[in-house]
């Protein structure tokens, strides 16, 4: 509310700020955005309890480095936590590698905790768009050397590339392991 009042804004209450977001959308012609069918059927892609991953030959080791986020996430923090609670933050994408690289090396302070990783993992319209933008650019997942950036350019553009990053990595990552693909449908509102 200070916010509000230093900025110049007045109102009484939450209602109040709530009258005043209304009025604003409605001066502005915006309107709340709905959910595409796809969007509100897209299945999460989710790992089978029974699979036991194996170290996939030629992975990046776990360093020092990835090691610290890896205890940090074992300890229940999630990856925005692990990035800042480390004693050099880093960013929270940087602690998704550092899960990847985990998995691929089949490490149990992450292979214990493969139900945490669903949130981080592609959807299924993510998957299949991955999957085309792989074909598109000749792209081999089994490939550990493989270059994301023309992958990630293909499915976001220029603008977009950066938020296709770490969908791509962890769709690679389980293709190299041989992972089960399974889907299962989104919790709401995730």
């Amino acid at each position: 509310q200070k916010l509000c009042v230093d900025a110049g804004m007045r109102f009484e209450g939450v209602g109040g700020l709530a009258a005043l977001i209304t009025a604003w959308r409605e001066e502005h012609d915006i309107r709340p955005a709905e959910k595409s069918e796809a969007a509100a059927t897209d299945m999460r892609l989710s790992l089978p309890t029974s699979w036991r991953p194996r170290p996939v030959p030629g992975a990046a080791k776990v360093s020092k480095t990835v090691a610290e986020s890896l205890d940090l996430f074992s300890q229940g923090h999630d990856v925005a936590a692990v990035a800042i609670k480390r004693e050099k933050q880093i960013a929270a994408a940087t602690v998704e590698s550092h899960l990847v690289t985990a998995l691929l090396n089949a490490d149990p302070r992450v292979v214990n905790n493969l139900g945490r990783l669903v949130e981080l993992l592609p959807t299924k319209s993510e998957v299949e768009r991955i999957r085309a933008a792989l074909t598109a650019t000749s792209s081999d997942p089994n490939d550990p050397k493989m270059a994301s950036g023309p992958v990630a350019l293909e499915l976001g553009g220029e603008d977009g590339k950066s938020a296709w990053y770490s969908k791509i990595r962890w769709y690679t990552a389980l293709v190299q392991m041989s992972a089960p693909m399974d889907f299962a449908a989104a919790a709401p509102g995730g």
